[in-house]
């Protein structure tokens, strides 16, 4: 008689990876709050919007995620598996495995879809130009006969560092838990590059151009000048009064940004060509690495601890990332112009996989298309900065 083993596992942590561009619904941020004065219908079917799109989420199509070689040889102590999820991934234990206090969980995502670059809210592009502050080309070093390599601009997330966020005013503590960094406060004196994040005044901006020349400040459709250096990201804006009223950017959770690349410490002093910011290359570390996730047992912040009291936490933590979708500034090929025009009303929007990023083109036509395929044109300077970033939308009527 044949003898049958049955393991059941328990998840010791999970991460839920929350990509905007298939989230959000043209201007309405997926994670946006509700403005008090919209209506509870309106909210609702915003709600029931929200919930469609994330049943047919699957960041599988977008992202590949898997353990270092050390983590897969930590999971095989512990008898733990790892699976990747529609909504992101997990690691699962028995539920009488003991769990290392000093453990930490190592896992490398990749780009999976070739677009990724196109339609993502980065503060560099994968190609172009070619410069070390907007690329992730892999840099060789040589120092005292070895060959060190570098590559820059590698996101590292992880639970010893994690910003957090309230859900509702009442709770006794933070509930919602972030393996990044929280978004960098606004610093005259600093030189953002376009897609950068800040905090300024408690709202959220997005930088719109290299080296913004002015302050960011709420949104003004009649500042143009405002308007092509920042994107104001924390505004309930009700289209049937055109009411713009900012909210406090604590609602809205920390995107991934640029505070979440780290610096590379040098080799030595004077030492050339190490890049500022970025990973060092090791074994366990592959060539096409977009990010390093790591996960550590027990961090200083219990709120992110995987064990309590040495054993595993029930329910399990689970923590979130969320990739900003790209915003652009919109036009459309005009037939009688033979030429590009960019759109009258012209804010930068966020390119969505559905859903329409505006609400009228020209003041006259609604529900324009979204820009399809996504396709970015950068317009620069001479000296190489970024001035815009421009996405075509279809012929929208005869008429312009």
């Amino acid at each position: 008689m044949s003898e049958f083993i049955i393991t059941s596992y328990k998840r010791l942590f999970e991460v839920r990876i929350m990509h905007h561009y298939f989230l959000d619904d043209g201007a309405e941020d997926y994670c946006r709050p509700k403005n008090p004065i919209e209506p509870q219908a309106d909210y609702d079917a915003k709600l029931l919007k929200r919930e469609k799109n994330l049943r047919r989420y699957d960041i599988r199509k977008v992202l590949r995620i898997r353990p270092t070689p050390g983590t897969d040889v930590l999971l095989g102590r512990l008898r733990g598996v790892f699976r990747q999820t529609a909504t992101g991934f997990f690691v699962a234990v028995p539920p009488t495995a003991t769990v290392p206090g000093t453990a930490r969980f190592d896992f490398v995502v990749a780009v999976e879809d070739g677009n990724f670059f196109q339609y993502t809210g980065l503060p560099f592009f994968k190609n172009e130009p070619g410069k070390v502050t907007r690329n992730q080309k892999i840099v060789e070093v040589r120092h005292d006969n070895k060959v060190y390599r570098y590559k820059p601009n590698v996101f590292v997330f992880g639970n010893k560092h994690g910003a957090s966020r309230k859900t509702k005013a009442n709770l006794p503590a933070d509930d919602w838990f972030f393996l990044n960094n929280e978004i960098p406060t606004y610093n005259a004196t600093d030189l953002y590059l376009a897609e950068w994040l800040v905090r300024h005044d408690n709202s959220v901006y997005r930088a719109m151009r290299d080296k913004p020349v002015i302050a960011p400040a709420p949104m003004d459709v009649a500042n143009n000048e405002l308007l092509k250096n920042w994107q104001h990201l924390s505004f309930w804006w009700l289209p049937t009064t055109n009411a713009i009223t900012p909210f406090d950017a604590g609602k809205l959770p920390p995107y991934v940004n640029q505070g979440d690349i780290p610096d590379i410490v040098p080799l030595e002093v004077g030492v050339p060509g190490v890049p500022a910011k970025g990973i060092l290359l090791t074994d366990e570390l592959p060539d096409d690495i977009l990010a390093l996730v790591q996960i550590e047992a027990m961090p200083p912040r219990a709120e992110f601890q995987l064990l309590t009291g040495g054993q595993l936490r029930t329910p399990h933590p689970v923590f979130d990332l969320h990739f900003k979708n790209r915003a652009a500034y919109w036009r459309f090929f005009s037939k009688n112009n033979k030429k590009y025009d960019v759109l009258l009303f012209n804010p930068p929007r966020g390119l969505t996989a559905f859903g329409n990023a505006m609400i009228s083109v020209n003041n006259a036509i609604t529900n324009p298309k979204k820009p399809y395929p996504v396709a970015i044109e950068m317009d620069a300077n001479p000296a190489g900065d970024l001035l815009r970033m421009l996405a075509n939308v279809p012929q929208i009527t005869d008429t312009v």
